[in-house]
């Protein structure tokens, strides 16, 4: 593959690869004809499996949340308020963790090194100003990032030293 054949691939944030769907109950692979936006980010937190739906980031001219209905075989893109991405907050990387707390998507955000977490809610997909932050959590120190959340609403983090504590959002 050469280099122009890399950014074709990957222009615009959609990847022009081959979506397929496994049927357990045909137990068969089965081609979706869809040009997808793809996954822009590897890692522990950034998609999620909820009621019938895939959740990822993806980002083109901006990010945003790509939700793929699997029984319909459509997605919808929800882009990020550009209050909630805090970008202007110097140049500290920023990462964006997904998960699921009780029966709706939340969005994790923190910056490199800072401790301070974000947690933000998805009131509808689709729906760019139905994101609300919920807390500001921090600075804890030594704490590198989420790693999930229980089925209580506790969120748990490693610690750079890989251990783990445990968040109530309760108390």
């Amino acid at each position: 593959m050469t280099d122009g054949d890399w950014e074709e691939t990957w222009k615009d944030g959609y990847h022009s690869s081959l979506w397929e769907i496994y049927s357990l109950k045909r137990n068969s692979w089965r081609k979706v004809d869809i040009d997808m936006p793809t996954q822009y980010n590897s890692g522990v937190g950034v998609q999620v499996y909820m009621d019938g739906v895939c959740h990822w980031w993806s980002e083109s001219d901006e990010v945003y949340l790509v939700s793929f209905e699997l029984i319909n075989e459509v997605f919808v893109k929800t882009p990020i308020p550009s209050n909630m991405d805090d970008n202007d907050i110097d140049s500290r990387i920023l990462f964006r963790h997904l998960n699921v707390l009780n029966g709706s998507i939340v969005w994790i955000s923190n910056y490199a090194e800072t401790g301070t977490f974000h947690i933000s809610i998805l009131g509808e997909v689709g729906v760019k100003e139905s994101w609300t932050k919920l807390f500001i959590v921090g600075p804890m120190r030594d704490i590198e990032h989420p790693i999930g959340i229980g089925k209580k609403g506790d969120i748990f983090f490693r610690k750079k030293d890989n251990e783990q504590i445990c968040l109530n959002l309760s108390t």
